[in-house]
């Protein structure tokens, strides 16, 4: 009976924490930009990425998904970010927030002479 008590409660507990909806965003810092932050995908195929050349708004999320059957990074080179992926695999999927205006280069470390882009942040 007291293990029947324990297995209840512990379930008990797990829905309520399930059936919360507080993502831990409290609302109080909205993003830069026009407030309404989006999310841009860049897929990595062919060893280019696609498109390589973004411009997005501030508070923007640029998502990287290798889809590509080779190691691919997404690594800042130069500007006002910067990112390392590390070595993603087929299928895996790399994001980064965008908060800073101004334009920054990054390359494939692998193949940084042919998978080359920009990623432009305006307000």
């Amino acid at each position: 009976m007291q293990y029947l008590r324990a297995f209840i409660l512990i379930l008990a507990v797990a829905f309520l924490l399930g059936c919360s909806d507080d993502n831990g965003d409290t609302g109080t810092n909205p993003p830069p930009g026009n407030g309404t932050a989006e999310r841009i995908d860049v897929s990595m195929v062919n060893t280019t990425f696609s498109p390589a050349d973004i411009t997005i708004n501030a508070g923007d999320t640029v998502v990287w998904t290798n889809n590509d059957q080779i190691i691919h990074t997404t690594t800042s080179v130069s500007g006002v970010e910067s990112w390392d992926s590390g070595n993603m695999s087929s299928g895996e999927t790399f994001r980064k927030v965008f908060n800073n205006v101004g334009t920054t280069s990054y390359r494939c470390e692998i193949h940084p002479v042919v998978m080359t882009g920009t990623v432009t942040v305006q307000e």
